[in-house]
């Protein structure tokens, strides 16, 4: 059920005349938007900034309980469900932006919005190299826990939701377009794959078809729901780049994937790092790191990789041991013992310090 603070929320959403900008300065012009039912004039001396006179009526019609409860009730028909600004799930990172949704329509997991998200987002022509670094990197990342938040286009985006869903991790779409309408129409399996395991969210109302000016307002919802952005493959002037500056401006974190130096579709990557607007990315660790998790993903490979005795040792070494410890804890012979261990240090598993110290 929603109540009527959610109700005045969605009606103002609805203006399909008024601007975003206007839906803010309206929205923020309540202390309590519930007080949009209780004084129809300052609403109607508001409107009249924005609209003409034959809009503000047709706004005003819509103002009432029975419209708004049909309207909510045409959505969640169509399995679709309905999030407002004011309600606890709706995402804090990005109510904290300066272009905050006032709706989401959305199908899934809607816990996802407030968990760990890192957006991953480049070129819809992506290269190989680009594809397999995002899907080693996606993997990895996903794997340890942090959601994938892109926006289902080909390429770049299409990589990083199926990399997450092939590891058993999370993933957000923002759609450019209504729920009912998946935008690419080739990725519409992906999308209904993600209703499932994932969530796919959009600020445009379910029947709403794609329009030219719909991507750029969609990537500010990428940008804002990340405590980080990642570029793995982006030509200097992309959708990516305009993600990218949304999250400069929410001073979210940026991290770029460095490409060949005549590669046109990474130029943009190797243009951020040299101005110094993101961090290079070698590795996963180096975002995962900012999300203070580790690589779970290479550590169940390891030991995977390690025998029964081996994995004794490594559990042991989480924790910096030296030599006469392990001596102790393992109860392995001494002649056992040291094989075991330069076999893990030549695998690079372990390292080796000062004072006879091993750690992995």
């Amino acid at each position: 059920m929603f109540n009527l603070e959610q109700k005045a929320v969605i009606w103002l959403s609805l203006i399909e005349k008024l601007s975003i900008n206007a839906k803010y300065n309206i929205f923020n012009s309540y202390e309590n938007i519930v007080d949009i039912w209780k004084n129809p004039t300052k609403i109607t001396t508001l409107l009249k900034r924005y609209l003409k006179d034959n809009e503000i009526s047709v706004a005003l019609t819509m103002l009432n309980d029975d419209y708004i409860n049909k309207y909510i009730d045409d959505i969640t028909n169509q399995k679709i469900n309905i999030i407002t600004v004011i309600d606890d799930s709706y995402s804090y990172l990005l109510k904290n932006t300066d272009a905050f949704p006032l709706v989401l329509y959305y199908k899934g997991e809607i816990s996802l919005l407030n968990s760990p998200c890192l957006a991953v987002v480049g070129t819809r022509r992506a290269t190989k190299y680009g594809k397999d670094i995002t899907k080693k990197l996606v993997n990895e990342i996903a794997y340890s826990g942090v959601t994938i938040v892109s926006g289902l286009a080909d390429g770049i985006d299409q990589v990083a939701h199926e990399s997450a869903l092939e590891v058993g991790g999370k993933t957000i779409v923002v759609l450019p377009s209504g729920l009912n309408n998946i935008y690419p129409n080739s990725n519409t399996l992906l999308a209904e794959e993600i209703f499932k395991k994932g969530l796919v969210i959009s600020e445009f109302k379910p029947n709403d078809k794609i329009k030219s000016y719909h991507f750029v307002i969609r990537n500010r919802i990428i940008a804002g729901l990340s405590k980080a952005t990642l570029i793995t493959e982006a030509p200097k002037k992309s959708g990516a780049m305009i993600t990218k500056n949304y999250a400069l401006s929410y001073n979210r974190d940026i991290f770029a994937v460095p490409s060949r130096l005549n590669d046109i579709y990474g130029e943009g990557c190797n243009y951020i790092i040299k101005e110094c607007q993101s961090t290079i990315v070698l590795n996963s660790n180096d975002i995962l790191q900012s999300f203070g998790e580790k690589n779970k993903y290479c550590e169940n490979k390891i030991t995977i990789m390690l025998s029964e005795k081996e994995k004794k040792i490594y559990n042991l070494l989480k924790n910096e041991k030296n030599y006469n410890q392990l001596l102790i804890e393992t109860g392995y012979e001494t002649k056992n013992l040291n094989t075991l261990l330069t076999t893990m240090e030549l695998k690079g598993i372990i390292k080796k310090s000062a004072g006879n110290y091993y750690k992995v």
